[in-house]
């Protein structure tokens, strides 16, 4: 699920169905954009609407890191492994600046976050 659970209403639902569909110790790839990044605060700061550049593109949600995360360990995933990803604008940084500040900083200068997850085992108990 590649940038699809910010544009549906019940992004819940949309995990829980998916999780239906994975075979055997499959793995889910899901990944989400950080709208908070630093370049979006930059132009809250300015006094730029941020909202309507989502809406046009049709996001119902909006997932900072830390809430991504969150939802996706809620709806009984466990996250083996995280890529973040650098903004593609502003397009006078290079390249290779934006990398060193998501490393620097990722919640601040990641721009989309790819997880790597695995359905979470309910443990069965049995009662003797």
């Amino acid at each position: 699920m590649l940038d699809i659970l910010e544009h549906v209403v019940s992004p819940c639902t949309l995990i829980e169905k998916s999780k239906k569909l994975v075979l055997n110790n499959g793995y889910i790839i899901i990944s989400l954009p950080n709208d908070y990044h630093f370049f979006n605060k930059i132009r809250f700061l300015f006094n730029k609407e941020i909202t309507p550049a989502f809406i046009q593109y049709g996001h119902l949600h909006i997932f900072p890191i830390k809430s991504g995360k969150k939802l996706l360990e809620d709806n009984g995933l466990i996250i083996l492994k995280t890529l973040n990803l650098p903004p593609t604008t502003p397009k006078f940084i290079p390249k290779f600046v934006m990398k060193l500040l998501v490393k620097v900083s990722r919640n601040n200068f990641s721009r989309n976050v790819i997880y790597l997850t695995k359905i979470k085992e309910e443990k069965i108990t049995e009662f003797l």
